[in-house]
């Protein structure tokens, strides 16, 4: 079986995972070292209204919180473009850190925090065709947390890159 054929494989198996958890983006919160799920949906209006709900429901819990937003995002396009050379791969996890720091009625905005920690880290064809890993999202996560990859708006982090990150 070709890599290419692997990696469509792979990637039809990951999408239909989260369709079944409830959909490709995500809020976890950060505390005490760990990374808990607490929103699951498919667009990014449905998790920001979710996480706004529970945000007014029990305001001080999540007060001065860290909050991480993950989309399991499919580059539609690349397997059916012309031109793949545009595209790194068919997968990506991007990654945006938010700080909660003020809550009320009025005024709630969930604001990416100060230090803009934001990346998307993308599947090679050859990485997908190895497989999706869980894994692969916490190590995301921290790497973007604590700030091990750059955050500048057009750089390009791979699942490879990621994991050379952490055999250090």
């Amino acid at each position: 079986m070709s890599v290419i054929t692997k990696a469509k494989k792979e990637l039809k198996k990951t999408l239909k995972k989260f369709k079944k958890a409830g959909g490709v983006q995500l809020f976890y919160k950060y505390e005490n070292k760990k990374f808990k799920p607490i929103i699951i949906g498919n667009t990014e209006q449905e998790i920001e209204g979710k996480m706004r709900s529970k945000l007014l429901k029990k305001p001080n819990k999540y007060k001065n919180t860290i909050l991480i937003k993950v989309y399991i995002q499919e580059i539609k396009s690349y397997f059916t473009d012309n031109d793949p050379r545009f595209f790194v791969g068919p997968l990506a996890i991007d990654i945006m850190v938010y700080q909660i720091d003020q809550i009320s009625d009025i005024y709630l905005e969930l604001n990416l925090d100060k230090q803009n920690r934001l990346a998307t880290f993308h599947y090679t064809p050859e990485e997908l065709a190895k497989g999706f890993s869980d894994k692969h999202v916490i190590l995301a996560m921290n790497a973007v947390l604590k700030k091990k990859v750059s955050n500048k708006l057009f750089e390009i982090h791979t699942i490879s890159d990621l994991l050379k990150i952490y055999e250090n």
